[in-house]
C-alpha cells in the first residue's frame, strides 16, 4: 500500500453503524477538531488532569484553553464507554489526532451507539450525524498520519505516539539525493513537522535549469492552505542541496507550489 492509498483510507472511511447501516466518512482535517480551530497537545497522556489544581489552572490559562479543555473533557466522557484500558487509550488517540482508520471507525461506531454521551444531534441522516462528529472532534496531526502508516503498513516500531525527534534519532539517515526513496520520512530540523515521500518522479525531459527529480510527499499540514489537511493531489518537493550538521545530513528542499525553502533530515523507515 502506498501513502496516497493510505490517505484514501481516511478520506473514504467505511464505518459499520450496526442497525444504522454502513456509511462512508471523510477524515481530512489537520489536527483537531476540524476546520475552525487547531489544538497542539503536549506529551502528557492525558494532557490535563482535572484532579491536579496546578495543571488545571495552567490548562485554563493557556491560549485557546476553553476549547482545548472542552475537547479533553469530551474524550474523557467517551472513555467512560470503554470496557478496557487499551480502548480508552485508542479513544484518546483518535481525539488527539493520532487515530488509525480502524480506530477512528471504531470510535465513530461507539459515538453512534451512544448518542447522549457523544452528543450526536439526531438530526439528518446517519452519515450527516457521523460527519458532524468528525468535523467537531476528529482530525490528524502530522505524526498521526506518518506514524500510523509507518507502524501499521510498514510494520515498524515507531508510531503516532512517538516524538518526531525519535524518527531522526532511531532511523538511518539518507546522505545524498540519489539515495532518497519512496516511503522515506522527512523530519524537520526543528522537529516541528514530519512528512513521508509517496513516490520519486524522474523528469527525463527537464531543461538545464529545471529539476530532474521531484518527490510527491504526503503530509497532514496546516501551514499551507493549498495543502491543508491530507492532500490527495500531487504535493511536489525538490531537493536543492545537502549539507551536514552535528546530527546528520540536512537536505534543503523547495516545498510545494510556493517553493518554500525548508531544511529537513530524510530517514529510511
Amino acid at each position: 500500500m502506498t501513502t496516497q492509498q493510505y490517505v484514501e483510507r481516511y478520506k473514504n472511511l467505511s464505518v459499520d453503524l450496526g442497525a444504522g447501516g454502513m456509511v462512508t466518512a471523510c477524515v481530512e482535517d489537520y489536527q483537531n477538531p476540524g476546520p475552525n480551530w487547531h489544538v497542539k497537545y503536549d506529551q502528557a497522556d492525558p494532557p490535563y488532569d482535572p484532579k491536579d489544581p496546578g495543571k488545571l489552572k495552567l490548562a485554563l490559562q493557556a491560549p485557546g484553553a476553553s476549547k482545548t479543555f472542552a475537547h479533553y473533557l469530551h474524550w474523557s466522557k467517551m472513555q467512560g464507554l470503554a470496557a478496557d484500558t487499551q480502548t480508552k487509550r485508542e479513544i484518546a488517540a483518535v481525539h488527539r489526532g493520532a487515530g488509525s482508520p480502524e480506530q477512528i471507525a471504531a470510535v465513530l461506531k461507539l459515538a453512534w451507539l451512544n448518542p447522549k454521551t457523544s452528543g450526536l444531534s439526531g438530526t439528518g441522516s446517519p452519515r450527516d450525524q457521523i460527519m458532524e462528529y468528525v468535523r467537531k472532534w476528529i482530525g490528524l496531526y502530522c505524526t498521526g498520519f506518518v506514524g500510523n502508516f509507518t507502524q501499521r503498513v510498514l510494520l515498524k516500531t515507531l508510531g503516532p505516539e512517538n516524538a518526531i525527534e525519535l524518527y531522526q534519532r532511531q532511523l538511518k539517515g539518507r546522505t545524498s539525493q540519489q539515495s532518497v526513496q519512496a516511503n522515506d520520512i522527512l523530519v524537520w530540523t526543528n522537529f516541528g513537522h514530519i512528512a513521508i515521500i509517496d513516490s520519486v518522479i524522474k523528469l527525463p525531459n527537464a531543461g538545464a535549469d529545471e529539476p530532474s527529480v521531484v518527490y510527491d510527499v504526503c503530509e497532514s499540514s496546516l501551514d499551507r492552505p493549498q495543502y491543508n489537511g491530507l492532500t490527495g493531489t500531487p504535493n511536489f518537493y525538490r531537493i536543492q542541496s545537502v549539507e551536514q550538521d552535528s546530527k546528520g545530513h540536512v537536505f534543503t528542499v523547495l516545498r510545494g507550489k510556493s517553493d518554500v525553502k525548508t531544511k529537513v533530515y530524510i530517514v529510511a523507515p
